[in-house]
């Protein structure tokens, strides 16, 4: 049923990371990917969960009818790895209606039904497709979006302003725009705020029993709420008045950047997504959302790309960066985040080693590489293992350096 509140174990290590990690698959890694699916199944070896959304199927079919059964030529190669998630907005109105976290996205009938097909090789298409697809982008182009930011201007001005005032007419990636719209995004107050005015426009079509102070990130209204919060300032930066009326030509566009935010929302109970969108709105929104380290973006479909972003998601990473004169060593973004030290300023953000002090071969050899660790992280080799452990990499060519084992803790 719809209103079901579905519940799964998610299996993880000792520091809470995924064992299985869940990837959010998007319409435009699957557009340009070879007809063998090679990508997904290194992710699928790798013990990745592949995760299928509708939003994905929608951009397939309504790019093309005939876009859909090469989408699942290519799932073949992963059939067991694939979850197949609910719908954004089916989640937040159970929220809605039962005052409680939905509970995992996974839809199992959904899933089973998937994995089926794929290992029957069916090709299934409704007689009605066109009509299905014609009744779901109504549904989808319907929405309230303008009406829920208008309300949200109005009872939020100071927001409005304050936010606007430093980002307006900026680049998006621009490293102020990007905090300023990260704690603008994040901030439980404006999130609840936005929450209180989902619940009033939704209140009108079923009964509401949510209290917004009751909610917090566990639940999926909160982080489509966040999604909300990261248009409207998307509406600040390109001086679009929310507080009035937003231009026919965004309105239009927002419709389509909808999908990147489905995406996004449920990037929360993911891990990491895989997507070839590097310029759009979701390269910014992702990093407005989350910040630079706690989600990892797959971009590529090199072996040994994907398997560096697993590196990543299981153990603390080491940049190790050859000099002229020695080497520089520093955490990659994902350990930042992962050992919570970003912008600490307590730690410094590199190491530089002379060859004066260490020739090559002594650097992994000696002690000087634990020394290291311990003035990047703050912890010792040893307590290191809890987050799965250390990892030395080049980050030109992603080559494991050194990857001590217990005997060199």
């Amino acid at each position: 049923m719809e209103d079901e509140i579905k519940q799964v174990d998610k299996k993880a290590n000792s520091n809470g990371q995924a064992k299985n990690p869940r990837i959010i698959i998007d319409a435009s890694y699957i557009h340009g990917m070879q007809k063998d699916g090679a990508p997904l199944r290194t992710i699928s070896e790798q013990g990745g969960r592949i995760v299928i959304t509708d939003t994905l199927a929608y951009e397939r079919l309504t790019s093309c009818p005939n876009q859909w059964p090469a989408t699942k030529s290519r799932l073949v190669a992963c059939r067991d790895a694939i979850e197949v998630w609910e719908h954004v907005s089916k989640m937040y109105k159970v929220e809605l209606k039962k005052n409680r976290p939905y509970g995992d996205p996974l839809h199992h009938d959904k899933t089973e039904g998937l994995r089926s097909e794929l290992a029957n090789d069916l090709q299934y298409e409704p007689d009605d497709l066109e009509a299905i697809i014609e009744k779901v982008r109504q549904e989808r182009e319907g929405s309230n979006i303008p009406e829920l930011f208008r309300n949200f201007a109005k009872l939020n001005k100071e927001f409005k302003e304050e936010v606007t005032a430093k980002i307006k007419d900026k680049m998006p990636h621009d490293k102020e725009v990007v905090q300023t719209c990260y704690d603008a995004i994040n901030d439980p107050q404006s999130i609840r705020s936005m929450i209180d005015i989902i619940r009033s426009v939704t209140n009108n079509d079923m009964d509401v029993l949510l209290n917004s102070k009751d909610v917090n990130e566990e639940w999926v209204i909160w982080h489509y709420g966040k999604s909300l919060l990261t248009i409207f300032c998307d509406c600040g930066r390109r001086g679009e008045n929310a507080f009035r009326r937003i231009s026919e030509k965004y309105e239009k566009r927002l419709y389509n950047i909808i999908h990147d935010l489905d995406y996004l929302t449920l990037l929360a109970f993911a891990d990491a997504i895989a997507s070839r969108e590097t310029k759009g709105e979701q390269s910014y929104y992702r990093r407005w959302m989350f910040g630079d380290a706690s989600k990892p973006l797959i971009r590529s479909y090199e072996k040994e790309q994907i398997m560096h972003t697993f590196r990543q998601m299981s153990k603390v990473a080491i940049y190790v960066t050859e000099q002229l004169d020695g080497y520089t060593c520093a955490l990659d973004p994902w350990s930042l985040g992962v050992l919570n030290i970003r912008d600490s300023g307590t730690l410094p953000t590199s190491v530089f080693i002379s060859y004066e002090t260490e020739r090559h071969f002594e650097f992994f050899r000696g002690p000087t590489w634990k020394h290291t660790v311990e003035i990047l992280t703050g912890y010792s080799a040893a307590d290191l293992r809890a987050f799965g452990g250390i990892v030395f990499v080049d980050p030109r060519t992603l080559e494991v350096l050194f990857e001590p084992s217990e005997q060199h803790v």
